[in-house]
């Protein structure tokens, strides 16, 4: 594994947004927990938007980005 990549995919997987990448921690073995990212500041419309992180390989390939998602309400 290379890296998280976290998307806005609100329209949809294949019409999705990219946000940012998340590095992994420095030298991790095995599982490991409680990976922490900080977003860069975005632009958000106000309404609700479905946000995923992918797991993404040295080789660019990607898990699906209906794995890992969540509901978030941008006032």
């Amino acid at each position: 594994m290379q890296q998280f990549v976290a998307y806005d995919i609100s329209a949809g997987a294949t019409h999705s947004s990219v946000l940012f990448p998340i590095p992994l921690p420095p030298n991790p073995v095995g599982a490991v927990h409680g990976i922490v990212a900080t977003s860069p500041k975005l632009d958000f419309e106000s309404g609700k938007h479905l946000i995923s992180v992918t797991a993404q390989g040295p080789d660019g390939r990607q898990s699906r980005k209906s794995v890992c998602t969540t509901w978030v309400t941008i006032p």
